[in-house]
């Protein structure tokens, strides 16, 4: 993902969520180290990218906490139900 060229289509008031786009699904501490090195130098050209960044790593820390709490099954189990009828 080119960070730059996708931020120069977005209005200013909507850079902001550009931080959070990369983090949906993420789910373990690497991607949470991934984020951090791969964003950290683009998100103070955006209005508000520290604050999202900070809100993004905090998403996945939550979601590594569940599922180390938890564990894989667990959240598999919760899925299916939520899928039935």
């Amino acid at each position: 993902m080119h960070f730059d060229a996708l931020r120069a289509r977005f209005p200013d008031a909507y850079q902001r969520t550009l931080p959070r786009l990369p983090a949906v699904g993420r789910c373990d501490r690497r991607d949470s180290e991934e984020l951090q090195r791969w964003l950290a130098p683009h998100v103070n050209d955006v209005i508000g990218g520290q604050r999202a960044l900070a809100q993004s790593l905090e998403g996945v820390a939550q979601c590594t906490a569940l599922r180390e709490h938890a564990g894989e099954q667990s959240l598999a189990k919760w899925v299916e139900a939520q899928r039935a009828p």
